[in-house]
C-alpha cells in the first residue's frame, strides 16, 4: 500500500536533508550489498510499475524475517511534495542465496512530471543478530502525459502516412482496374448492341413470319369453309344424282323391256312370215309331188 503525506514547501529542505542524514549514518556490514533495479526508463502519471529489491549477505549467513521498506518522494502538479511508501516481507532463504522483493508501483496521476527520489532500506535478521541495510538512492523519471501523448500522435501519424501510402497504391490498383472493368464495359456493350440489334432483326423476321403465318392460316380456313361448302354441294349433287340416276336406271329398264317387246315381237312376226312361207312351200311342194 502508499500513502501520501504533503508537506508545505518551508518543509522540501528539511525532508530532504534529513531523509539524506538518515541513509548516510546508517551502517553497512561487510559483504552486504542492496540492489534496486525499475522495471522501465520513465513512468506516465497514473501507471503502474514494479521496483526489484534484492538483499545479499555474506555466504556463511542465512537470511531470515526479512523486511523491505520503500519511499517515493516526488513533487505533485500544485508544487507540493508527496511521499508514497510501500513495505514488503520475505521468509527465510536458504543459506547463502540473497532475498528479491519485487514492490508494485502506483504512480499518482498527480505527480508532477520530473524526477523522483527513491529511497530503499531492507531490515532483516542473521543468526542472533537483526540488521539493517540501506540502498544507494536513486531516481524514478514521471515523464509528461503530453510528450507520451505527441510521440502517439508522431506514431500514428507515420502509421498513417503508410496507411496512406498502401492507399494510394491500392487506389492505383483499384483505377487500373476500374480502366481494364470499363474497357471491357464498353466492348459488352457493343457486343450486347449488337446482339440487340440482330435480335431486333430477328424479331421483325419473326414477326413478319408470324403475320405471313397467320395470314395463310385465313387462307386456308377460307379455303377449308369453300372446301366444306363444295363438299356440301357434292354431298346435295350426289343426293340428286342419287335420285336422276334411279330414274334413268328405271327409264332404261322400261326401254330394255319395251326393245325386247319390240324384238319378241319382230320376232314373232318373221317366225309367223316362216311358218307362212314353209307352209307354202310345203304345199307347193306337195303339189308338185302330186302332179
Amino acid at each position: 500500500m502508499s500513502t501520501g503525506e504533503h508537506f508545505t514547501p518551508k518543509h522540501r529542505q528539511i525532508l530532504l536533508l534529513l531523509t539524506i542524514a538518515v541513509f548516510i549514518t546508517l551502517p553497512k556490514a561487510y559483504g552486504q550489498t542492496l540492489e534496486l533495479s525499475l522495471d522501465r526508463n520513465a513512468y506516465l502519471p497514473g501507471s503502474n510499475g514494479e521496483i526489484t529489491i534484492t538483499l545479499r549477505e555474506a555466504p556463511s549467513q542465512r537470511i531470515s524475517q526479512a523486511n523491505a521498506t520503500l519511499e517515493i518522494i516526488y513533487y505533485n502538479t500544485e508544487g507540493r511534495i508527496n511521499v508514497d511508501r510501500y513495505s514488503s516481507n520475505s521468509t527465510q532463504a536458504k543459506l547463502g542465496d540473497p532475498v528479491v522483493f519485487r514492490i508494485r508501483l502506483i504512480i499518482s496521476s498527480s505527480a508532477s512530471p520530473g524526477y523522483a527520489n527513491i529511497n530503499s532500506q531492507v531490515s532483516y535478521a542473521t543468526t542472533g543478530q537483526l540488521k539493517i541495510l540501506s540502498g544507494e538512492p536513486k531516481q524514478l523519471y514521471i515523464e509528461s502525459p503530453y510528450r507520451k501523448t505527441a510521440e502517439q500522435l508522431a506514431q500514428e501519424l507515420s502509421a498513417l502516412k503508410s496507411t496512406i501510402a498502401s492507399s494510394n497504391n491500392s487506389i492505383k490498383q483499384l483505377s487500373d482496374n476500374i480502366k481494364k472493368l470499363t474497357e471491357e464495359n464498353q466492348k459488352l456493350t457493343q457486343s450486347n448492341n449488337e446482339q440487340a440489334k440482330k435480335t431486333s432483326d430477328l424479331v421483325l423476321t419473326t414477326t413478319k413470319l408470324q403475320d405471313e403465318i397467320r395470314s395463310l392460316n385465313d387462307k386456308l380456313r377460307a379455303e377449308q369453309r369453300k372446301s366444306s361448302s363444295l363438299e356440301q354441294q357434292l354431298a346435295l349433287l350426289g343426293i340428286q344424282n342419287y335420285f336422276v340416276g334411279r330414274e334413268i336406271i328405271n327409264y332404261v329398264t322400261i326401254g330394255t323391256v319395251i326393245i325386247a317387246a319390240g324384238l319378241v315381237f319382230v320376232w314373232l312376226i318373221r317366225s309367223k312370215r316362216l311358218i307362212i312361207e314353209i307352209q307354202k312351200d310345203t304345199k307347193s311342194h306337195d303339189e308338185d309331188n302330186a302332179t
